[in-house]
């Protein structure tokens, strides 16, 4: 077997079908009620990047098409990770 079977070979399936770009993840409301706008996909993207692409959330591109979201993942994952902060912050508070 080559290298490059072996790398496919333990690569994960993706869906890609799964995915979307942000305009059309937010026209659809596939992120309700978590992500409802652009600035608050965009803030979740800035702050849980790495997260939300380790969990097959986000699949980040550059330039002008953008990021590709998963439309089931993506909020479960942000509504997740909001309940994670919320109950930490919980628990420091006296």
């Amino acid at each position: 077997m080559d290298n490059e079977a072996e790398q496919q070979e333990g690569a994960e399936k993706i869906d890609l079908a799964a995915f979307v770009g942000i305009p059309e993840f937010i026209e659809t409301g596939s992120g309700k009620p978590v992500c409802e706008t652009r600035g608050s996909v965009d803030w979740h993207i800035r702050k849980y990047r790495v997260e939300l692409i380790e969990r097959g959330a986000l699949i980040p591109r550059s330039g002008r098409l953008g990021s590709l979201v998963h439309r089931e993942l993506f909020p479960a994952i942000v509504a997740e990770i909001l309940k994670r902060d919320a109950i930490q912050r919980a628990r420091a508070t006296p």
